[in-house]
C-alpha cells in the first residue's frame, strides 16, 4: 500500500467541456431536417482520376464514389454533404462544383421521366 493519503475527489468543473477524443456536438454546424436531405448536382474538379469513395454525413449508410473521370465526376448528393464537400480544399482551389441547387424530383423519377404506361 502506498503513503499517499487515499484518493480525494474533486468537485471542480474543467474549463474545457471539449475533450481530446472529439466527442462534442457539432450540431450547430450541420444543417437541420428536411433542407439537409434536399438533393444537389455536384461535380468533382479536383486533382484525382481515378474513382475514390466518400462517406454520406447526413446518411452514414450512403457512400458516394467520386474521381475526375467521365464516369464518377458527377454525383447527386444531400446539401448537408455538399456544404462539407465544397469546404475541402486542394491548397487554394476547390475540388467541387455545385451544377444544380435543388434538383427538382421530376427530374430524378424514373417513371416522371418515361411517363404514364399506355394501355394495349
Amino acid at each position: 500500500m502506498c503513503s499517499c493519503g487515499g484518493t480525494k475527489l474533486s468537485n471542480n468543473s474543467p474549463a474545457s467541456l471539449l475533450s481530446s477524443s472529439g466527442n462534442f456536438d457539432l450540431s450547430k454546424d450541420k444543417l437541420d431536417g428536411e433542407l439537409a436531405t434536399q438533393m444537389v448536382q455536384m461535380e468533382y474538379v479536383g486533382p484525382r482520376a481515378e474513382t475514390f469513395s466518400i462517406r454520406s454525413r447526413v446518411m452514414p449508410d450512403k457512400v458516394y464514389r467520386f474521381g475526375n473521370n467521365p464516369h464518377h465526376k458527377e454525383q447527386t448528393v444531400f446539401l448537408g454533404d455538399a456544404e462539407y464537400l465544397l469546404s475541402l480544399l486542394n491548397g487554394e482551389s476547390p475540388q467541387w462544383r455545385v451544377l444544380t441547387r435543388g434538383a427538382s424530383m421530376e427530374r430524378r423519377d424514373p417513371a416522371a421521366v418515361l411517363g404514364v404506361a399506355i394501355g394495349v
